[in-house]
């Protein structure tokens, strides 16, 4: 299954009950402020950073990091999940955190290719400002939206707009012949 056919049909799963939302460009984003292994080779991860990686995953750009910081600043929440880990298997729940990320990773070969001027900006920023500026959908809804479906719009636009610079040259081309230039 290709990454366009891919979007269309993947679904989140849970973990330790807790439902996951689709990893979005808001949860790659927080991830990455949090400095978070599941982001980097997976080596070296605790328990808490699967918690954060949980509650980072289960939540919309709206609830913010509300849930990360009551568990960074309260004792209480901490022995709660600390409790929660200790009647699972906690090797296999990484694994699948690990595998929910990884599975939103795969998109269509454009990204794969380097080259052209960049302004340093994290490369999900560019797929939620492109749909963004273009007012296809609210801000919200792009950075819930899954990176999947966004890349994959984005590899149409980009098909869309080289179709749109060919129709065009046809066109003068027609007109010129036309006008016998």
């Amino acid at each position: 299954m290709d990454a366009f056919e891919k979007s269309l049909y993947v679904k989140p799963g849970s973990i330790l009950g807790y439902a996951l939302r689709p990893f979005s460009a808001f949860h790659a984003s927080s991830l990455s402020l949090l400095d978070s292994p599941f982001l980097k080779e997976s080596c070296g991860l605790g328990w808490g950073d699967l918690v954060t990686a949980i509650l980072v995953c289960t939540s919309k750009r709206e609830d913010g990091l509300d849930k990360v910081l009551l568990f960074q600043n309260s004792m209480a929440y901490r022995l709660y999940w600390r409790f929660k880990l200790l009647l699972c298997n906690i090797s296999n729940e990484m694994q699948k955190m690990d595998s929910h990320i990884e599975t939103y990773f795969d998109y269509p070969e454009v990204w794969a290719q380097e080259g052209g001027k960049r302004s340093g900006a994290p490369w999900y920023y560019y797929m939620v400002s492109l749909f963004w500026q273009r007012g296809v959908n609210s801000l919200d809804e792009l950075w819930d939206m899954p990176l999947v479906e966004l890349s994959c719009h984005k590899a149409i636009l980009d098909e869309l707009k080289g179709g749109a610079e060919i129709a065009t040259g046809l066109i003068a081309e027609r007109e010129r012949n036309k006008n016998g230039s």
